[in-house]
């Protein structure tokens, strides 16, 4: 049974995003958040939290695509990851293998669902890929997937995560009116929970040529955040060229940049001051 505290907060996500996705591409991205964030109510995930600023993805992807997002995982913590389509993706994978291993498997879900669910704990800490693959669809579809770990202070805040969505897709979808599109089998939305100060960077975004904006806000508790894109030297490594930044003093920071095709890129995030911790969230568009 859900929480009386969890089942407000989930009734609150669900009266947010729809009033925030219509008949638009942020409709089908609402649909896979929905479903996503609805899941990680579930009373047996109770001794879990959101797992720091870099925990929750979404890629827009075609039928039979996948993607794969590299971050650290600690030895002998247990993590769940947990994702979900949005309501054209019929089947949805997930799957953890060793940074540089593709063909390693560790743990994964493959089951023929769009709620793919993957516990893993790993044996040291390293770098390992988060693989996620959009295995059957009518069409492009949303794959997003949110990374817990089990924790005795866990303290999930769906309200400020709920909010920061919000901020986040009504933010987006103005920028959108000036966009032609989501960028297609790629990343799309990234972010998680920062504390004040905190700064988080993904790397090894490789987009095709065009012109391509990235957006970024959060939750109430966030008065300041700031954006920086970079151009990176070489592959696998997030030192390299800056090429655009915001870092003014307001909460929806916005970088534009043009990518040749080739190059990688690294966007960092940053929480510059806020009230206490709060989830931050990032778009990107292509124009």
């Amino acid at each position: 049974m859900i929480s009386k505290f969890r089942l407000a907060a989930l009734t609150t996500i669900l009266g947010l995003l729809p009033g925030v996705c219509r008949a638009d591409g942020f409709d089908s991205l609402k649909e896979s958040l929905i479903r996503l964030v609805s899941m990680s109510a579930h009373p047996q995930l109770n001794r879990f939290d959101y797992d720091g600023n870099g925990c929750l993805f979404g890629h827009l992807l075609n039928q039979g695509e996948q993607n794969a997002m590299i971050r650290t995982f600690e030895a002998d913590k247990t993590y769940m990851i947990l994702g979900a389509g949005d309501n054209d993706v019929r089947d949805m994978d997930l799957w953890i293998t060793p940074s540089g291993q593709p063909d390693l498997r560790l743990a994964q879900d493959i089951d023929d669902d769009a709620t793919p669910v993957v516990r893993f704990t790993p044996q040291r800490t390293a770098r390992y890929a988060i693989n996620s693959r959009n295995e059957r669809s009518n069409g492009l579809g949303f794959c997003t997937f949110v990374i817990l770990v089990e924790s005795q202070y866990a303290q999930y805040g769906l309200k400020a995560l709920a909010e920061s969505l919000d901020n986040i897709i009504a933010v987006a979808r103005v920028r959108g009116l000036f966009a032609k599109e989501f960028p297609r089998n790629n990343l799309v939305l990234f972010g998680g929970k920062f504390e004040n100060g905190e700064s988080s960077s993904i790397f090894d975004l490789v987009y095709p040529r065009g012109h391509y904006a990235v957006v970024a806000t959060g939750s109430s508790a966030i008065k300041d955040a700031d954006l920086f894109v970079t151009r990176q030297s070489r592959a696998h490594d997030p030192a390299g060229r800056e090429i655009a930044r915001d870092d003014q003093q307001d909460s929806t920071p916005d970088c534009e940049f043009s990518a040749d095709g080739v190059s990688s890129y690294g966007v960092e995030m940053k929480n510059a001051r806020s009230t206490r911790s709060g989830f931050i969230f990032g778009f990107v568009l292509r124009d």
